[in-house]
């Protein structure tokens, strides 16, 4: 119907003009009727372009989870692939990072926990105990998700600086402030600037707490460049690493995004620092300080 109609047109004078245009509508018809294999993805998807010869993209040990679109093979000529929504999961066992993010919960802790869920990934959130309370909906979604929380002192001060009782109340009622949102005392902290002294060690043993502290520093609080935190991100992840964030700027939440599905790409399984350093089946020694696996 459509393609007799276009000879008719070209039949009459400016044939060439009109061979144009029937290019054109031709064109737009064609599109029209593929548009449909070309919608937007929504946001909790990825888009991905698996080619034939592909069996396991990458060869990472990771899977995909397909959600197949009403159109799912574009013509070979045009891409020669198979074009799928797919959802990328973490591997289990293997090679294991514990992300970690001090000095929230902020505005953008949300935007860090739509990744993790995303990629059913997990982290370490060392909060400020002030701000839990303004915060307490991104700490319950945080803990349902099943990441671990865990106290970075009332206010960052400085626990060298106190006196052995009163680093030890500070540890108290932060501790005390996570368990009214999520009814878990933690017996983890990570002291303010990693400042570690032998009376906030006695501190932490009055508490039955251990000090969680880092192998690689982003210096996310330095650069405020998503870029430089990516980079820091994915060349210091080592099987057993504790990587230091913050969820207190736009350009760690952006970092983080892009790095949690390359991270899973090469490998990594993405754990709280109590996985990761075995804490599900032995018990941290209090006082202790741990950097790394």
């Amino acid at each position: 119907m459509r393609s007799g109609m276009l000879n008719g047109y070209l039949r009459g004078s400016g044939g060439r003009v009109r061979a144009a245009l029937a290019v054109i509508l031709t064109s737009l018809f064609a599109l029209a009727a593929f548009a449909p294999a070309l919608a937007e993805p929504s946001e909790d998807e990825d888009v991905r372009f698996i080619f034939a010869e592909d069996t396991a993209p990458g060869g990472a040990p990771f899977t995909f989870e397909s959600v197949p679109l009403d159109h799912e093979v574009i013509d070979p000529p045009l891409y020669a692939a198979t074009f799928r929504r797919e959802r990328m999961i973490q591997p289990d066992g293997g090679k294991r990072v514990a992300l970690t993010f001090d000095d929230g919960p902020s505005s953008y802790t949300a935007g860090i926990l739509d990744t993790l869920e995303r990629y059913g990934a997990k982290a370490t959130f060392c909060v400020i105990g002030s701000r839990v309370s303004n915060y307490a909906s991104a700490i319950e979604r945080a803990d349902s998700l099943g990441c671990e929380i865990i106290g970075h002192s009332w206010s960052h001060n400085d626990l060298t600086w106190l006196s052995v009782a009163d680093a030890a109340e500070d540890i108290r009622r932060t501790a005390r402030a996570i368990a009214r949102v999520t009814g878990k005392t933690p017996l983890l902290f990570r002291p303010p600037y990693g400042s570690v002294s032998e009376g906030v060690r006695a501190a932490a043993r009055q508490n039955g707490s251990s000090m969680i502290m880092w192998s690689v520093d982003t210096l996310d609080w330095s650069s405020r460049n998503a870029d430089k935190v990516y980079n820091q991100i994915i060349s210091g992840a080592k099987d057993g690493a504790i990587i230091l964030c913050h969820d207190i700027y736009s350009s760690t939440a952006e970092a983080v995004r892009r790095a949690v599905p390359e991270l899973i790409r090469r490998g990594f399984s993405l754990v709280t620092v109590s996985e990761l350093l075995g804490f599900d089946r032995e018990a941290p020694s209090p006082g202790k300080s741990y950097h790394n696996k």
